[in-house]
């Protein structure tokens, strides 16, 4: 009798706790596999794929998309990636037309390591480039949405300008439909096409190339978790300092002191905030609002999303939301865990 009350006790603190547990989400914090180049929000169970990639010159026909260290990466729910967001490297392309070398590059082939391709405008390049490329396969593509993403292209000019820099730019939203797999997929995409214009003697590139997805009727759902991803990640200063070096050497560029090295380290990294964030506001349009909380463990401001009540965190970065007032992951039997402390609205 004693044995049969234990186990119903038992079985009523497991769904209390199970019942608790609903519209709770975890975020752990992890490095970029490949180089640390940065770090990211992931959400639990999800999987990390791709990293920092670096193109050879000698297989890509020249060091045009060399110089730099490139991203292709995706965070997504299963191996099928139903539901994922997936960030697209930076890539040079060539518009050789009025060139003398144009008759023996044609459109396609590769000059220089650069894909021949003519400019193009931001649009025409997600939907002739991107999707041809990524959604090969995919039937019954309906374009639901599109706009020009001018405070995005804002955003940038002043990021580079900030650096020194000053291109043309062009930036899109698309907002689409697709059958794959005989799920019928909502697609997201974000892409900013910058022109280096005549003294790159035609080159061009896309930037911020960005998209999320999941299946239609789930879309609305997965919005708040995007924008935490999107916005979470945190940049390695020895990582960039190993870069900016790499590319100073790489590029055959007037050597910079440290002292120079440093100031564009920091320039990058507050850059990257200012960008990311904004960037990710006018990408998800309808989407969240954020909130300032403050870290518990580092009495740190931190700028999270406000989709749910209730923020607890830990001293690995790690992130749990929840709705549920009477959550606590600290007694939570599915997660083995302790140590999270809840972290609050700044005032």
């Amino acid at each position: 009798m004693k044995t049969s009350k234990l186990i119903i006790l038992f079985c009523l603190y497991f769904c209390i706790h199970k019942l608790a547990a609903q519209n709770t989400f975890t975020f752990e914090r992890i490095n970029e596999p490949r180089e640390n180049a940065f770090s990211i929000l992931k959400p639990a169970g999800w999987i990390a794929d791709g990293g920092i990639i670096r193109l050879d010159p000698t297989a890509m026909g020249g060091a045009g998309n060399s110089i730099e260290a490139k991203l292709d990466f995706t965070l997504k729910k299963d191996q099928a990636g139903t539901v994922l967001i997936h960030w697209l490297p930076d890539m040079y392309y060539v518009d050789l037309r009025g060139s003398y070398a144009a008759g023996m590059f044609p459109v396609g082939s590769t000059y220089n390591g650069m894909t021949v391709i003519p400019k193009m405008p931001a649009r025409q390049f997600a939907t002739e480039v991107i999707l041809r490329w990524n959604r090969p396969n995919v039937s019954n593509l309906i374009i639901k949405e599109e706009k020009p993403a001018t405070k995005v292209v804002e955003i940038v000019r002043q990021s580079d300008a900030y650096l020194g820099m000053n291109f043309i730019y062009d930036a899109v939203i698309m907002d689409y439909t697709y059958t794959e797999n005989g799920i019928e997929y909502r697609e997201r995409l974000l892409t900013v096409v910058q022109d280096l214009g005549q003294a790159f003697a035609g080159m061009w590139k896309n930037r911020n190339t960005i998209i999320i997805r999941s299946p239609v009727a789930e879309f609305k759902k997965w919005e708040p978790v995007f924008s935490e991803i999107n916005s979470s990640s945190i940049l390695n200063l020895k990582w960039i300092e190993g870069e900016v070096r790499g590319q100073i050497q790489r590029g055959e560029i007037v050597t910079q002191t440290i002292q120079e090295i440093n100031r564009i380290d920091q320039e990058i990294q507050q850059g990257h905030i200012k960008t990311n964030s904004e960037i990710n506001h006018e990408m998800y349009l309808n989407l969240t609002g954020q909130e300032d909380y403050m870290n518990p463990f580092t009495n740190q401001t931190e700028r999270g999303s406000n989709e749910w009540n209730y923020r607890w965190v830990n001293d690995q970065g790690n992130i749990i939301y929840t709705d549920n007032m009477n959550y606590n992951p600290n007694t939570d039997p599915s997660l083995h865990v302790q140590g999270y402390k809840l972290s609050k609205v700044k005032n």
